[in-house]
């Protein structure tokens, strides 16, 4: 017989098994769960419609992004021209939104290092509640970023100069 814990794996299986079995396939697809509820919304939809889309080919940083309960990115306001949102799409690229080609600019300007750190820093320091990485290398990272649950989120400071 095998029993299970209230919320958890069945008492067989390693813990590090359950997690890759359920995390796995969110990792790799984080950002496909994203983009499609946002434009629901019409005003939101049409703002981010007309902005300027890019996917960023991070493979060439040091570490790999990592993802969230709450992976979407916003920095300034959908009406400013310095608006930038993005998140990650797998660990190794980014969906990058602008208004303004100069802020793209700018942004690819700080080489694929700093974007993966900036991206990681917003993603962490915003997540509800948890953070998702494919392996430990990012846990003292995310250990001292997370919030925690009764910290007030303070906003994005993706990219920021």
């Amino acid at each position: 017989m095998i029993e299970r814990q209230p919320s958890g794996p069945p008492r067989h299986y390693a813990k590090r098994q359950f997690a890759e079995q359920r995390i796995k396939p969110r990792l790799a697809n984080s950002g496909k769960f994203v983009l499609p509820d946002l434009v629901q919304n019409q005003r939101i939809g049409d703002a981010i419609i007309g902005m300027k889309w890019a996917t960023f080919d991070l493979a060439a940083a040091k570490h790999e992004l990592l993802t969230s309960d709450q992976p979407f990115v916003m920095a300034g306001g959908l009406g400013d021209l310095r608006c930038v949102i993005a998140f990650p799409l797998n660990p190794r690229f980014a969906f990058i939104a602008t208004k303004d080609r100069e802020v793209e600019k700018y942004v690819l300007s700080l080489g694929v290092d700093k974007i993966v750190k900036a991206l990681n820093e917003s993603v962490t320091c915003q997540a509800g509640q948890a953070v998702y990485g494919r392996t430990k290398d990012h846990l003292r990272f995310v250990e001292r970023r997370l919030r925690r649950p009764s910290e007030p989120f303070s906003g994005a400071r993706l990219f920021q100069k």
